[in-house]
């Protein structure tokens, strides 16, 4: 989360700042989409999980597909799901705080000093292609 106490300005080229936000949405979104897959498969599984472990369904058309199913993710207790979750993408901004950081990135142009501090001022040069 970013720290509310944090207000200092971050001094970006203004043809960049759009880029981060939209870059760091972009990778929010992702994560989000992984997440979600992630909890899918799990409840899948953990539904394959007890139907195979149920004696009554051994003769079902459904449970070698269900083993399957299982075996293709390494799959013979609860906890190997649980472990899954655990491997959840994890991404420590939400959306208000992208919205909350972008007001911090503050557009500068190259070749123009500017004012940080009193008595310190930087000028930006624009160095070319830099990612």
């Amino acid at each position: 989360m970013v720290k509310a106490a944090y207000n200092k300005k971050i001094y970006v080229l203004p043809h960049l700042k759009q880029a981060i936000i939209n870059k760091w949405k972009k990778t929010l979104n992702d994560i989000s989409k992984i997440n979600k897959e992630n909890k899918n498969l799990r409840e899948k599984l953990l539904e394959a999980l007890n139907f195979v472990n149920d004696k009554n369904n051994q003769k079902n058309d459904l449970y070698s597909e269900k083993q399957k199913l299982l075996e293709a993710h390494n799959i013979k207790t609860k906890a190997d799901i649980e472990a899954i979750k655990e491997s959840c993408l994890l991404f420590p901004f939400s959306k208000d705080d992208i919205l909350i950081f972008s007001n911090l990135l503050e557009p500068v142009f190259t070749k123009d000093n500017q004012k940080v501090i009193e008595a310190f001022k930087l000028r930006f040069f624009d160095a070319g292609h830099i990612e």
